[in-house]
Order: structure tokens, then sequence, then C-alpha cells
């Protein structure tokens, strides 16, 4: 009917809050995958976000640094650099920083038990958690978390190590260590 609402004290006491927990769990790679560059998503994203580490060196590098990054080839690397010299994401990118969001990798806190290892996770986990639990608790530990087994990946997790799934029977043509959730959790 046109009429605006009015939140009372407390709703807006709550929307706040939201809007604040919202704010710190921006991370920077979290603003990357929010800018909506074509051909980036959550992995490339954190690829870019490691290799540069903040916003500012994003927009200082050229198109052949983009080219540097892990799996970024040439042409995409072209097209990365001209979405972000773009004078609107300019405009979006001043918007966000503004806005108190993440502009650079957090400093991992803890220890990195896994670190330089690349984890590929395949099935369902019955004792780790949710594929993104998983993932974000693995990175957390400093690991590298793969979607498909390649000459870099170093252990596979898996709900039936015993399997024939792709992925397992890459990584055994491969050499890599397969595991279950239990023996992956009692090793570490």
């Amino acid at each position: 009917n046109g009429t605006p609402i009015a939140f009372g004290d407390t709703i807006a006491a709550k929307v706040r809050a939201e809007i604040e927990r919202a704010r710190s769990e921006a991370t920077f790679e979290r603003v990357l995958i929010a800018l909506g560059l074509t051909g980036t998503g959550r992995s490339m994203s954190k690829r870019i976000a490691a290799h540069f580490g903040s916003m500012q060196a994003v927009l200082d590098a050229t198109a052949d640094d983009f080219a540097q990054v892990d799996k970024l080839g040439p042409i995409k690397a072209a097209s990365l650099y001209r979405q972000l010299q773009s004078p609107q994401m300019l405009v979006t990118i001043a918007r966000l920083a503004e806005a108190g969001l993440s502009m650079e990798v957090a400093k991992a806190a803890g220890p990195q038990p896994l670190a330089g290892q690349t984890i590929v996770v395949t099935g369902s986990m019955k004792q780790l958690g949710s594929r993104s639990e998983v993932t974000g608790n693995l990175e957390a530990l400093g690991a590298v978390v793969g979607s498909s087994v390649g000459s870099k990946t170093t252990l596979v997790i898996a709900d039936d190590p015993e399997g024939t799934s792709s992925k397992l029977v890459k990584a055994r043509k491969l050499g890599v260590r397969i595991v279950d959730e239990e023996t992956f959790l009692k090793e570490n």
C-alpha cells in the first residue's frame, strides 16, 4: 500500500548486526567472486587472491602478470585485465573498499600442518562435514583443495577408497595416496 515499514529498535539492531557479520566474513577471495568477473569462480578467485595478495596488487597487475596465475592462460588473463580496468569496475571496487570489505588476503592464523599439499575430496563425507566445510577446514590447515586429480595432487580423501570413480582411477594411475575419512582424521 506504499506505507513504509517501521523497524523496532530490536529488529534494527539485529539487521545492523547481520550486516556487520556479513561484512566481516567478506574475505578478499569472496570480494573477487562477488565482482562477477567473467571466467572466474571460487577456485580461480582464490588463486588470484593468493597470487597477488591484495586488491591494489590486482589493480596494478598487467595482463602478463595475470597469465602467471596457476591455470590462467593468456586469453583469460587479458580478459580479466580488461574487466578489472573498466571504469565501472574501478568504481565498484572503490565503493566496496569504502564499505569496509577486505581488500587483501588475511594472514593465516594457527598452525598450517597441511601447507604444501594439494588434496582432492571425492564422495560423500560423513565425519568431515559438508563439501564446503571440508574445503574450508582443509584450507585453514594450509592445504590447496583441488577439484580434480592431477600431477600436483598429494592426497585424495574418499568415502570409498576402493571405489572406481574417475578421480580414484586417475589417483591410482598417478600413484597418489588415497585415504578414507577415518584414516585422514587419525593422521591429522
